[in-house]
């Protein structure tokens, strides 16, 4: 399966409609967040990645079942999508792979099922 393509809420006028989705209460972090001006997101085709849209919605479906790490990249750079489940819905933070303190602060967000981040 190929890479997540993350495209920041200040570009999603990039993207072509019917091909974006949201994870809500999930951030960019560290010095990607810092990169894109802005910690809002979304993802490139997420029907390929296996996320259901939301009904008339741009947002993904709360599932679970869809816990786990996962390759993205930004414009040509690798990052990581930490997505966990909690308090019913979905939590997470994406990250630069060389930003090391803010890689690390979400892989522990991650194993602790971090409610608030």
């Amino acid at each position: 399966m190929s890479k997540i393509v993350i495209i920041p809420d200040t570009q999603k006028e990039n993207i072509p409609e019917g091909k974006q989705g949201r994870f809500g209460f999930t951030y960019l972090h560290g010095k990607l967040e810092t990169d894109c001006n802005y910690d809002c997101y979304n993802i490139l085709n997420p029907e390929e990645h296996g996320f259901k849209l939301e009904d008339d919605s741009n947002y993904i479906t709360d599932d679970e079942n869809k816990r786990g790490i996962y390759p993205c990249t930004y414009n040509g750079k690798d990052c990581t999508l930490f997505l966990w489940y909690s308090r019913f819905r979905f939590r997470g933070l994406v990250v630069y792979d060389d930003d090391t303190e803010a890689y690390q602060y979400a892989k522990t967000s991650y194993e602790n099922n971090k409610s608030i981040i």
